[in-house]
């Protein structure tokens, strides 16, 4: 599959949407499906890791987090040319 210019990769560690006391499943739902793929890669992170703070029980979970952000700014180039 391709990689479309304009399109964003998010790549993301168990902690940061993993709560001990829901399925992961649901857990991803909640964190995930608000998620505004429009705006900036580090806005997108930034209005995840303050929901998460927002929207959770420190005691619930302490694992680390680890986001990781691309998107596709320039069509890519012909290797040809």
């Amino acid at each position: 599959m391709p990689f479309e210019t304009g399109q964003l990769l998010m790549l993301y560690t168990d902690g940061l949407v993993e709560q001990r006391d829901e399925p992961l499943d649901e857990s991803i739902r909640t964190q995930l499906h608000p998620l505004d793929t429009t705006l900036p890669a580090q806005q997108i992170v930034d209005n995840l890791l303050s929901q998460r703070e927002q929207s959770r029980n420190p005691a619930a979970t302490d694992d680390d987090i680890a986001v990781i952000t691309l998107r596709r700014i320039h069509p890519p180039q012909d290797p040809r040319a």
